[in-house]
């Protein structure tokens, strides 16, 4: 059984790092967009007279998480 759920957990986890993964891309593209559309006129010029901002991408650190158990 315990190792059952394990295999369960490791399923669900790799299930929502892709999902995460999925939703990144798509919020980049989105951004990725969004900046070239207020640096190309005529949108650059409303983008400057409500003062858009370009935005950043959504980035993750590569490696093993820190995690600290504590009681």
């Amino acid at each position: 059984k315990t190792s059952e759920s394990v295999n369960r957990l490791m399923d669900a986890t790799t299930s929502i790092e892709d999902e995460i993964a999925r939703h990144r891309y798509t919020y980049n593209n989105i951004v990725q967009e969004y900046n070239t559309m207020a640096d190309v006129v005529p949108s650059s010029m409303v983008a400057s007279m409500f003062s858009f901002k370009k935005m950043d991408y959504l980035e993750f650190e590569e490696g093993e998480p820190s995690l600290r158990w504590e009681a």
